[in-house]
């Protein structure tokens, strides 16, 4: 290994110069944002040498997410699992001899998952029909809609081609999970395909900063006061589908998930809805 000139007590110069030599061998999201995270243990100390690495520092740590960068209990947990990896790396090649993870209970918590109604669902399309004029606000709501009838996350669009239209059926290995999924196309998700793509890829894509700023613009003109952001889509995509009476397994494998718990959780949050739905009764004067 290439670490002969990194300080031998240096923990973060170490995982660095252990991820540019383990580029290649990493997906080029999780690469960034292994670099990503690396920088914001260091923003909480710098230097940072292997002998800092203990259970307290961990703790500590997350209370500097929690309460400075106000972070999410999710996002300084997601933190807290990328720092076990650089751990375990270091374990591995015998820089820490103790594993300060050993008694430390990473939480997560299920998330808001902010997802379109059906009636919000036709705002949008009532939107997109009466576009006259090619233009970024038709083209993002092109592909976030489609995304709303198909499943896709963002990364799975925006490496859509050709190819991957077999017939009435959309045929894609899932960026994330490497798993390969085939998904029958309705004719309303037909028609938000472009009628002419350039090129091998079906949409014009736009970067995940820009999609989002364009969505949220759209959201207030049609007066959706959800945070919307590209994965709306796919969450869209599920509670839909399961309100629907599609059956929990479809539904799963649509979306490409290999555990069917990570599906259940859409289905109580579907239950939810139905729940606050029908509290509305109580309020009628008898």
């Amino acid at each position: 290994m290439g670490y002969d000139y990194i300080h031998e007590a240096d923990f973060a110069g170490f995982i660095f110069s252990y991820l540019k030599e383990h580029k290649a061998d990493l997906r080029r999201e999780t690469w960034y944002s292994y670099k990503s995270q690396l920088s914001k243990i260091q923003r909480f100390k710098n230097p940072l040498l292997f002998s800092d690495i203990n259970e307290k520092f961990i703790t500590d740590y997350h209370s500097y997410m929690l309460n400075v960068l106000k972070n999410n209990e999710n996002t300084a947990s997601k933190s807290l699992r990328v720092l076990r990896t650089f751990v375990n790396i270091a374990m591995r090649f015998g820089y820490i001899k103790t594993n300060p993870f050993q008694y430390v209970n990473i939480k997560k918590v299920d998330g808001k998952r902010d997802f379109l109604s059906l009636e919000e669902l036709n705002r949008l399309n009532k939107y997109y029909q009466e576009c006259r004029y090619a233009n970024i606000k038709m083209e993002v709501l092109q592909y976030f809609l489609f995304a709303c009838h198909t499943g896709l996350r963002y990364s799975d669009i925006k490496a859509l081609s050709l190819n991957n239209l077999q017939g009435d059926y959309l045929v894609i290995k899932m960026h994330k999970t490497n798993y390969t999924v085939s998904i029958p196309l309705t004719q309303k998700s037909k028609s938000f395909l472009p009628k002419n793509s350039k090129g091998d890829r079906i949409f014009k894509i736009y970067c995940n900063k820009v999609t989002n700023r364009v969505l949220k613009q759209i959201a207030k003109e049609v007066g959706i006061t959800k945070n919307i952001t590209f994965h709306v889509a796919r969450h869209t995509f599920a509670t839909t589908s399961i309100s629907l009476g599609i059956p929990m397994e479809v539904v799963s494998k649509l979306l490409g998930h290999t555990n069917i718990r990570t599906t259940q959780v859409y289905a109580k949050i579907v239950d939810n809805v139905k729940l606050r739905e029908m509290q509305k009764w109580d309020c009628l004067v008898i």
